[in-house]
């Protein structure tokens, strides 16, 4: 199954590289890895935080329609158009007509 990209027209070139960030309410400066497609992992927003007892930013993204796409032969999300698959299947499917149980057999 394809992925999606959230571009028709692919880069020229690498982006990989560190991205900086200014943290305007504290002034820290936070450098993130960028891959070699522009994207960078959320989890590395982590970093940012105001104080010792602050677990860092989060991002939030309704509808994932800013989230990149990853190669999945599992799942296919596309947030413009309101798809979910999983292996294949549309996720309401699964929902409607398959058991707890059967749905736990096919995460495993």
């Amino acid at each position: 199954m394809p992925w999606c990209t959230s571009s028709t027209v692919a880069p020229q070139g690498s982006l990989k590289g560190r991205l900086t960030i200014v943290d305007e309410l504290t002034g820290k400066r936070y450098q993130v890895p960028v891959s070699e497609d522009g994207t960078f992992k959320s989890v590395d927003l982590k970093k940012i935080t105001t104080g010792k007892d602050d677990k860092g930013l989060k991002l939030y993204d309704p509808g994932y329609l800013n989230t990149a796409p990853v190669r999945s032969s599992i799942s296919y999300i596309n947030g413009y158009e309101g798809i979910m698959r999983y292996h294949g299947y549309p996720i309401e499917d699964l929902a409607e007509s398959s058991t707890s149980i059967e749905v736990q057999e096919g995460l495993v």
